[in-house]
């Protein structure tokens, strides 16, 4: 995570989708997919391990890329 102390976990790749939670800095996250929005990246994740505000481990949902930029290729990121 980059930038926040933690951000939501959405069930789907904008803001217009609902929060499954918060993710923190420092969770364990993999990215498995990205989605170029009208406007920015989001990317699919899957949390490694349960998150520090209680998700379960495994639990999937999207992010924006702002914050989780630092962890893809160069080629997928940006707005």
């Amino acid at each position: 995570m980059w930038g926040t102390s933690a951000v939501n976990l959405r069930t789907g790749p904008s803001t217009n989708y609902t929060s499954k939670g918060l993710v923190g800095s420092g969770d364990k996250i993999r990215v498995t997919a990205t989605n170029k929005g009208p406007y920015c990246y989001w990317y699919k994740v899957k949390l490694r391990s349960k998150s520090r505000h209680g998700l379960p481990k495994n639990t999937v949902g999207w992010v924006s890329w702002v914050y989780v930029k630092k962890l893809v290729p160069k080629n997928t990121q940006g707005c």
